[in-house]
Protein backbone atom coordinates (compact mmCIF):
# COMPACT_ATOMS: atom_id res chain seq x y z
CA UNK A 1 0.00 0.00 0.00
CA UNK A 2 2.97 2.09 0.98
CA UNK A 3 4.05 2.16 -2.62
CA UNK A 4 1.20 2.98 -4.62
CA UNK A 5 1.14 6.13 -2.45
CA UNK A 6 4.76 6.78 -3.21
CA UNK A 7 3.94 5.85 -7.00
CA UNK A 8 1.28 8.08 -6.89
CA UNK A 9 2.63 11.07 -5.39
CA UNK A 10 5.47 10.44 -7.33
CA UNK A 11 3.16 10.77 -10.49
CA UNK A 12 1.49 13.74 -8.74
CA UNK A 13 4.80 15.58 -8.75
CA UNK A 14 5.98 14.22 -12.37
CA UNK A 15 2.65 16.11 -13.73
CA UNK A 16 2.43 19.58 -11.46
CA UNK A 17 6.02 19.83 -12.74
CA UNK A 18 5.13 19.37 -16.25
CA UNK A 19 2.43 22.01 -15.67
CA UNK A 20 4.89 24.25 -14.45
CA UNK A 21 7.40 23.87 -17.66
CA UNK A 22 4.42 23.90 -20.23
CA UNK A 23 1.70 25.89 -18.70
CA UNK A 24 1.16 28.93 -16.59
CA UNK A 25 -0.59 28.10 -12.64
CA UNK A 26 -3.06 31.42 -12.66
CA UNK A 27 -4.95 30.67 -15.26
CA UNK A 28 -4.59 27.04 -15.90
CA UNK A 29 -3.30 28.09 -19.81
CA UNK A 30 -0.39 26.20 -21.18
CA UNK A 31 2.44 28.87 -21.77
CA UNK A 32 1.41 29.15 -25.71
CA UNK A 33 -1.82 29.81 -24.71
CA UNK A 34 -0.91 32.12 -21.90
CA UNK A 35 1.71 33.89 -24.35
CA UNK A 36 -1.19 34.44 -26.84
CA UNK A 37 -3.90 35.64 -24.24
CA UNK A 38 -1.47 37.99 -23.17
CA UNK A 39 0.07 39.46 -26.74
CA UNK A 40 -3.46 39.88 -27.61
CA UNK A 41 -4.62 41.99 -24.50
CA UNK A 42 -1.76 44.01 -24.76
CA UNK A 43 -2.29 44.53 -28.77
CA UNK A 44 -6.14 45.87 -27.63
CA UNK A 45 -4.81 47.60 -24.90
CA UNK A 46 -1.73 49.57 -27.16
CA UNK A 47 -4.01 50.12 -29.71
CA UNK A 48 -6.77 52.25 -27.41
CA UNK A 49 -3.81 53.92 -25.71
CA UNK A 50 -2.82 54.69 -29.04
CA UNK A 51 -6.08 56.13 -30.38
CA UNK A 52 -7.10 58.28 -27.13
CA UNK A 53 -3.52 59.69 -27.69
CA UNK A 54 -4.20 60.75 -31.21
CA UNK A 55 -8.03 62.16 -30.28
CA UNK A 56 -6.35 64.06 -27.78
CA UNK A 57 -4.01 65.68 -29.85
CA UNK A 58 -5.96 66.00 -32.82
CA UNK A 59 -8.98 67.65 -31.21
CA UNK A 60 -6.59 70.23 -30.17
CA UNK A 61 -4.32 73.10 -31.95
CA UNK A 62 -1.99 70.69 -32.48
CA UNK A 63 -3.92 69.68 -35.79
CA UNK A 64 -2.48 72.69 -37.68
CA UNK A 65 0.47 70.95 -37.67
CA UNK A 66 -0.41 68.28 -40.20
CA UNK A 67 3.22 67.79 -41.50
CA UNK A 68 5.13 67.50 -38.28
CA UNK A 69 2.84 64.96 -36.21
CA UNK A 70 3.23 62.56 -39.93
CA UNK A 71 7.07 62.82 -39.97
CA UNK A 72 7.04 62.27 -36.34
CA UNK A 73 4.69 59.48 -36.19
CA UNK A 74 6.35 57.72 -39.81
CA UNK A 75 10.00 58.18 -37.70
CA UNK A 76 8.43 56.03 -34.99
CA UNK A 77 7.49 53.28 -36.95
CA UNK A 78 10.26 53.34 -39.09
CA UNK A 79 12.43 52.67 -35.44
CA UNK A 80 10.34 50.35 -34.45
CA UNK A 81 10.26 48.15 -37.75
CA UNK A 82 13.92 48.72 -38.12
CA UNK A 83 14.75 47.35 -34.68
CA UNK A 84 11.83 44.39 -34.85
CA UNK A 85 13.34 43.16 -38.39
CA UNK A 86 16.96 43.32 -37.06
CA UNK A 87 15.58 41.23 -33.82
CA UNK A 88 13.74 38.52 -35.75
CA UNK A 89 15.99 37.75 -38.63
CA UNK A 90 18.49 37.39 -35.39
CA UNK A 91 16.75 35.52 -33.27
CA UNK A 92 16.18 33.41 -36.46
CA UNK A 93 19.92 32.90 -37.29
CA UNK A 94 20.65 31.47 -33.14
CA UNK A 95 17.30 29.39 -33.92
CA UNK A 96 19.28 27.87 -37.15
CA UNK A 97 22.47 27.75 -35.25
CA UNK A 98 21.24 25.90 -32.17
CA UNK A 99 19.51 23.03 -34.37
CA UNK A 100 22.59 22.86 -36.53
CA UNK A 101 21.77 24.67 -39.65
CA UNK A 102 24.17 27.39 -39.56
CA UNK A 103 27.75 27.38 -39.46
CA UNK A 104 28.68 28.73 -35.84
CA UNK A 105 31.61 30.56 -37.54
CA UNK A 106 29.18 32.49 -39.93
CA UNK A 107 28.19 35.86 -39.43
CA UNK A 108 24.75 36.71 -38.79
CA UNK A 109 23.00 38.11 -41.87
CA UNK A 110 22.58 42.34 -42.40
CA UNK A 111 19.32 43.81 -42.37
CA UNK A 112 19.60 44.91 -45.99
CA UNK A 113 20.98 41.45 -47.00
CA UNK A 114 17.25 40.14 -45.25
CA UNK A 115 15.07 42.20 -47.40
CA UNK A 116 12.34 40.38 -49.15
CA UNK A 117 12.14 42.93 -51.85
CA UNK A 118 14.72 45.53 -53.17
CA UNK A 119 15.16 49.01 -51.54
CA UNK A 120 13.31 50.72 -54.15
CA UNK A 121 10.46 48.47 -52.89
CA UNK A 122 10.51 49.69 -49.26
CA UNK A 123 11.09 53.29 -50.24
CA UNK A 124 7.65 53.50 -52.44
CA UNK A 125 5.51 51.54 -50.21
CA UNK A 126 6.89 54.09 -47.21
CA UNK A 127 6.36 56.98 -48.95
CA UNK A 128 2.84 56.23 -50.10
CA UNK A 129 1.96 55.06 -45.64
CA UNK A 130 3.64 58.38 -45.19
CA UNK A 131 1.70 60.06 -47.73
CA UNK A 132 -1.62 58.40 -46.88
CA UNK A 133 -0.91 59.01 -42.73
CA UNK A 134 -0.39 62.82 -43.70
CA UNK A 135 -3.79 62.79 -45.77
CA UNK A 136 -5.72 60.92 -43.34
CA UNK A 137 -4.17 63.43 -40.37
CA UNK A 138 -5.20 66.50 -42.83
CA UNK A 139 -8.86 65.45 -43.36
CA UNK A 140 -8.98 66.35 -39.44
CA UNK A 141 -9.44 70.14 -40.59
CA UNK A 142 -12.69 69.30 -42.15
CA UNK A 143 -14.36 66.40 -40.34
CA UNK A 144 -14.37 65.03 -36.84
CA UNK A 145 -11.90 62.19 -35.24
CA UNK A 146 -14.99 59.73 -35.21
CA UNK A 147 -16.01 59.89 -38.58
CA UNK A 148 -11.97 60.06 -39.91
CA UNK A 149 -11.61 56.80 -38.11
CA UNK A 150 -14.89 55.63 -40.00
CA UNK A 151 -13.37 56.26 -43.35
CA UNK A 152 -10.48 55.03 -42.36
CA UNK A 153 -12.15 51.80 -41.58
CA UNK A 154 -13.59 51.99 -45.24
CA UNK A 155 -10.28 50.80 -46.88
CA UNK A 156 -11.58 47.65 -46.94
CA UNK A 157 -13.97 48.83 -49.92
CA UNK A 158 -11.27 49.53 -52.57
CA UNK A 159 -9.14 46.34 -51.04
CA UNK A 160 -11.70 43.99 -52.02
CA UNK A 161 -12.68 45.94 -55.16
CA UNK A 162 -9.11 45.59 -56.12
CA UNK A 163 -8.46 41.85 -55.04
CA UNK A 164 -12.04 40.77 -57.37
CA UNK A 165 -11.24 42.85 -60.36
CA UNK A 166 -7.66 42.65 -60.52
CA UNK A 167 -7.07 39.56 -59.05
CA UNK A 168 -10.22 37.68 -59.04
CA UNK A 169 -10.04 36.63 -55.83
CA UNK A 170 -13.59 35.68 -54.71
CA UNK A 171 -15.39 36.13 -50.98
CA UNK A 172 -17.92 34.61 -49.21
CA UNK A 173 -20.97 36.14 -48.88
CA UNK A 174 -20.77 36.55 -45.52
CA UNK A 175 -17.95 38.99 -45.98
CA UNK A 176 -20.03 40.81 -48.36
CA UNK A 177 -23.04 41.14 -45.58
CA UNK A 178 -20.03 42.65 -43.19
CA UNK A 179 -18.80 44.96 -46.16
CA UNK A 180 -21.99 46.47 -46.36
CA UNK A 181 -22.85 46.64 -43.17
CA UNK A 182 -19.80 48.94 -42.33
CA UNK A 183 -20.85 50.82 -45.06
CA UNK A 184 -24.04 51.48 -44.59
CA UNK A 185 -22.91 52.32 -40.69
CA UNK A 186 -20.17 55.18 -42.31
CA UNK A 187 -23.29 56.58 -44.56
CA UNK A 188 -25.87 56.83 -41.62
CA UNK A 189 -22.82 58.31 -39.32
CA UNK A 190 -21.87 60.80 -41.71
CA UNK A 191 -25.54 62.12 -42.40
CA UNK A 192 -25.97 62.07 -38.71
CA UNK A 193 -22.76 64.38 -38.40
CA UNK A 194 -23.61 66.41 -41.23
CA UNK A 195 -27.41 66.79 -39.92
CA UNK A 196 -26.23 67.32 -36.62
CA UNK A 197 -24.46 70.38 -37.99
CA UNK A 198 -27.16 71.67 -39.43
Amino acid sequence: VQSKSQASLQRMSDLSGDDTKTGNKLLGLKQDDYDVLVMAASAIGLSILYNLLQESMFTSDAKKYTALITMMTSLVYAVLALGEFYHEIHANHKAKEAHGGVDESSSPPTVLGSMKGTAFDYARLGTLTAAGMYFTNWSLQYLNYTLRVLFKASKIIPTVMIAVFLYKKSFTTREYVNILVLVASIVLFSYGDAAGKG
